[in-house]
């Protein structure tokens, strides 16, 4: 383990100060160098932008920026165009710009032949310009970054502690020029084996060294430029995992600042070994969010944060302060095998207005290197902690219901019932909420989990076939298939995918966790298996999936309903009415429900109001109507309404002055919503109608289910069919080897 421990004694708490310059404001290229925050800000107007680069007081966060450089559209040549490729400090009070010139172009007329044209006769020039003002050279580096005629924009740029430039396009060459602008090397990538060919991020080191940030096939690694043998042949490995979008900033200690997906550390180039400073989301940050952090030489941090759904931008200091000053919350722990932006939103916007509590989340999953060989088995592993110790009343206060066996889970004893939380709650009221959501989740007579967010799955066909009623066996299902023997059941299906679906929708009724039953050498489950047979090994993607099912060559498709024209779409795609008929089930109609952020409170947790406090948070008006990242039906039947509302809203085509342009009978002609791409067709999604409307809540309203698929359960499946399908082993057999290997392992886990 190349980790070290970090210091528990100081925690890091973040200083907002907002960088937003307004509506027609553009800030980005932050940097930090000297205790100054350097950005580009450029300002749109009616006559057009103005650009400038400015650099602020970092001792003074809500001063005034001081501005090094400002474009003077003056300087444009009649009859060419002329941008800043680049702008960067020079390590001292002045810049360093690269400017490309290239002939005047009318972009709408302009044919490839133009565009290669323009590209080659594009000069770019290199221009310095000293704190005081004075440009100290002109010089033109045309010839190197044309080397690589397909990609002469420059990627990355620099400047070291001794003066030397560095720029690249970012993949095949990085260009080392001296304080006056002499070429000194010219470093090429993609021709060397140690390098990866991709430079990910370029920075100063604390010694004044330049360096980037790239991976190979044996993971991520710095590259520090020797002065000496002028090429970045120091080579420093063993780096955090997941810190592809990292920059690369001195770090308080002499080190290397490295952000991974939720966490800030600092690498030791000496041991090549690194510890963790802090975790994003321990200081109220959503990883996201973070675009930039570079340490100060008080060892505070400073870092870039961009909200960019609610489009704020804001200057964080985050300040290391000793834990016996800070007020310490009661932690509550949530498990999961995975954070989702969804889940690190919801965790951050809790912990910041809770004055009592404080969610940590737990990924059992966090330390797995997903680049090496066994992250497979060690993911299973993480998986097995994390089932564990749920089980063995080492749970987590909170833990994901869409990572357990829920059915398995609820007759073990180890979820709590949150019916009487919700039915004393002043937040939210069980008669706000999608009742049949609730019933589905709702397992012997406990309600397990209620997500914010759904969609509704189910096999979909034509009405004119299958009626309007859902729910039919397997039985009836492959009479319907022998009915039409020219065609295909589902679009591209194969053999495992076709047994997958059945049973991710219908497990309950093959195992009953609470007496430990299985029915896997059933009739029904044999039949099951003969009709998977009936496909390939592998599906067959050549045409497309609007072509199968409007040539009538795929009888139904199997849909994840998450938006309400999804109804809509659904008819153009088979050209005809449609009617949801739901997966094959002997007593349900098929039809079943997927949720989002459902998590489940521990039956051992000691701070199970404080638990319920967070679920409840997300059931809020305010909270059900955030719709970033989120995918699915909001479970609040008043915000659902809303959605449903403003799609039924035609739109309309309009003139210059916004108003409605008329047909020859008068009315205004209606426009298409928005649209879905194909390969082949496009479908033109209008303003959901009533019909339609209904056809959404009466789905809604015959959920009978849950999507219980098991991992385990699957793969034994998978292992042992194998056999029938290649011919070796009847039906029979193979039924009677799931049964025996499922009912083993029902037994062991129950």
């Amino acid at each position: 383990d190349n980790q070290q421990v970090s210091d528990s004694t100081y925690v890091y708490v973040p200083e907002y100060h907002s960088l937003n310059g307004g509506e027609d404001t553009y800030m980005g290229n932050f940097l930090v160098m000297s205790d100054r925050l350097y950005f580009e800000k450029n300002v749109y107007s009616d006559t057009g932008m103005e650009s400038s680069y400015q650099y602020l007081e970092l001792s003074n966060p809500d001063g005034e920026p001081v501005t090094v450089y400002k474009s003077d559209d003056s300087e444009q040549e009649e009859g060419f165009d002329s941008n800043v490729n680049a702008i960067f400090p020079d390590g001292a009070d002045g810049v360093v710009l690269i400017i490309a010139k290239r002939p005047a172009l009318d972009w709408e007329t302009a044919t490839d032949a133009d565009y290669e044209r323009v590209q080659r006769q594009t000069v770019y020039t290199m221009k310095h310009i000293a704190g005081d003002g004075t440009e100290t050279f002109n010089v033109d580096i045309t010839e190197y970054v044309q080397m690589d005629a397909d990609n002469t924009y420059i990627q990355r740029s620099a400047s070291d502690a001794d003066g030397r430039i560095y720029l690249s396009n970012g993949n095949t060459y990085i260009w080392v020029f001296d304080k006056e602008g002499n070429h000194e090397s010219t470093v090429q990538l993609a021709s060397n084996s140690k390098f990866g060919g991709y430079i990910n991020s370029m920075g100063v080191l604390g010694d004044g060294r330049v360096a980037f940030m790239s991976d190979n096939q044996e993971g991520m690694y710095i590259a520090v430029y020797n002065a000496d043998k002028k090429d970045f042949s120091d080579i420093y490995e063993n780096l955090p995992s997941n810190c592809w979008n990292s920059s690369l900033t001195p770090g308080p200690e002499g080190g290397v600042l490295i952000s991974s997906q939720d966490a800030l550390f600092e690498y030791d180039l000496e041991t090549q070994t690194y510890k963790e400073i802090l975790k994003w989301m321990d200081c109220d940050m959503h990883p996201d969010y973070v675009r930039y952090a570079a340490a100060l030489q008080d060892g505070n941090i400073i870092v870039y944060y961009d909200e960019w759904d609610t489009n704020e931008q804001s200057l964080v200091q985050v300040k290391k302060t000793p834990a016996s000053e800070v007020v310490q919350k009661q932690v509550i722990t949530l498990g999961c095998m995975s954070t989702s932006q969804d889940l690190q939103s919801a965790v951050i916007s809790f912990n910041k207005n809770n004055p009592e509590y404080k969610i940590e989340v737990k990924d059992y999953s966090a330390s797995i290197d997903w680049s090496s060989d066994d992250s497979q088995k060690s993911y299973e592993d993480a998986r097995n902690r994390f089932n564990n110790d749920i089980l063995t009343g080492n749970a987590p206060d909170l833990f994901l219901e869409s990572e357990i066996n829920l059915k398995q889970f609820a007759t073990m004893g180890v979820i709590e019932d949150l019916s009487p939380y919700l039915e004393k709650s002043s937040v939210v009221k069980r008669s706000d909420l999608f009742e049949k959501v609730l019933d589905a989740y709702t397992v012997n007579g406990i309600l397990c989990t209620i997500p914010d967010c759904f969609t509704v799955s189910t096999l979909i066909g034509r009405a004119s076939e299958l009626g309007e009623e859902p729910g039919w066996t397997m039985e009836e299902m492959l009479a319907y298939a022998d009915k039409y023997p020219e065609a295909t059941l589902f679009p591209h299906a194969s053999r495992n995918r076709v047994l997958e679906f059945c049973l991710m929708f219908d497990f309950d009724s093959y195992v009953n966790w609470e007496t430990g039953e299985c029915a896997f050498d059933s009739d029904e489950f044999k039949l099951l298996l003969e009709f998977a047979s009936r496909f390939g090994e592998e599906a067959d993607y050549s045409v497309s999936e609007p072509k199968l099912l409007a040539n009538h060559e795929a009888l139904l498709n199997m849909v994840s309903f998450s938006d309400v024209q999804d109804w809509q779409l659904q008819g153009l795609m088979f050209n005809e009415p449609v009617t949801a008929i739901g997966f094959p089930s002997a007593d349900s109609t098929g039809i079943v429900v997927h949720g989002s952020n459902g998590f489940c409170i521990s039956a051992t947790s000691q701070y199970k109001e404080a638990a319920w406090a967070f679920i409840e948070s997300l059931l809020t008006e305010e909270a059900q109507e955030k719709t970033m990242f989120k995918w699915g039906f909001p479970i609040r039947k008043s915000t659902f309404d809303t959605i449903l509302e403003e799609a039924m809203k035609p739109d309309y085509q309009t003139d210059a002055d916004g108003n409605p342009i008329l047909d020859e009978n008068g009315n205004p002609i209606e426009i298409s919503h928005h649209s879905y791409g194909y390969e082949d067709v496009t479908f033109e999604i209008m303003a959901v109608t009533q019909e339609e409307a209904d056809h959404i809540n009466d789905l809604i309203n015959r959920i009978d289910g849950t999507v219980t698929y098991n991992e385990q359960l699957m793969n034994i499946i998978e292992e042992e069919v194998a056999p029938y399908f290649e011919g070796q082993k009847s039906v029979d057999e193979v039924a009677d080897a799931i049964q025996g290997r499922i009912k083993l392992y029902v037994d062991e886990n129950r």
